[in-house]
């Protein structure tokens, strides 16, 4: 992750490093990386924030890869 050496520091301390996410945004997509630690609780999010947003959702990581379309 690309975050200031005091901002990642602090967050280690805090136990919430694994919290951090990396996005990369185009003109049609967000791609959101997240720690291992956290992607089955980071998976629920985006898949209910793509529903209630009506966009497109892929599980890039999923081993089915899953699609949902708006």
């Amino acid at each position: 992750m690309n975050v200031e050496d005091d901002i990642f520091e602090a967050m280690e301390e805090a136990g919430t490093d694994n919290r951090l996410t990396e996005y990369s945004v185009g003109k049609e997509v967000i791609y959101a990386a997240f720690a291992w630690s956290v992607a089955e609780d980071a998976y629920k999010m985006m898949r209910e924030l793509a529903r209630k947003h009506n966009v497109g959702f892929f599980d890039v990581s999923g081993s089915d890869g899953e699609i949902i379309r708006p």
